[in-house]
């Protein structure tokens, strides 16, 4: 939850300076992107009445920023962190309670689902040709399969007249993952469990030729 996460894949050249430049006069929030869906007070994040223990993962993160008045260089390490409990229970990883098959099941129902929509949506069609990069990942279900949280850091547009077009995506992120599909619910000694799932957008570009949109795998 923190500015690093941000911006961990954009170092080490000038456009990563640019880019950085960018999301610094952007950013007023830890959560900037969805800021206005998530309240966080210290460890905790708060989504729709549902609370979220954040925790450190055990990995940081670093980035080098550039001080817009002095021009100077300031490198900052941050310690990456996510849920593990939602309304104090626990949040189990998927691999922990589905399958490889049932995992792959639900993965795949839930990023076709997104990039399907993402595909269709009109303000994206209507950009010119370029590239869509977007930040979403570690999606939790709750007991009943349904969506209750996400993260998504950012969206941004490359190609046409701007090198680096930040897209203002978070509103119909948090519409489109809160009509998401519910999916098969996980069981802990029979009992129904939260879990973190797979789902991620960030291996995938979107791109746009002729205001015809195409996903294409980073692999």
């Amino acid at each position: 939850m923190r500015y690093s996460q941000i911006l961990h894949r954009f170092r080490s050249n000038i456009y990563n300076v640019l880019y950085i430049f960018i999301i610094i006069n952007v950013i007023s929030h830890p959560k900037f992107c969805q800021a206005q869906y998530f309240v966080i007070k210290g460890n905790e994040a708060i989504y729709k009445n549902n609370s979220f223990k954040l925790q450190p993962t055990g990995f940081n993160d670093s980035e080098i920023l550039v001080d817009p008045v002095t021009g100077k260089e300031i490198k900052k390490v941050f310690e990456l962190s996510h849920p593990v409990k939602m309304n104090g229970e626990k949040i189990y990883n998927s691999a922990e309670v589905y399958s490889s098959k049932e995992r792959k099941t639900i993965d795949h129902l839930l990023e076709e689902y997104i990039i399907n929509s993402l595909c269709k949506e009109s303000r994206l069609k209507g950009l010119k040709d370029g590239q869509i990069n977007i930040d979403l990942n570690d999606l939790i279900i709750d007991k009943r399969g349904k969506i209750v949280y996400y993260d998504y850091f950012y969206a941004h547009f490359t190609g046409g007249d701007a090198f680096i077009q930040p897209l203002d995506l978070a509103s119909y992120i948090d519409a489109l993952l809160s009509n998401a599909p519910i999916v098969p619910s996980a069981k802990i000694n029979d009992k129904n469990v939260v879990v973190r799932l797979n789902v991620s957008m960030s291996k995938y570009i979107f791109e746009v030729r002729s205001h015809i949109i195409k996903c294409i795998d980073k692999k």
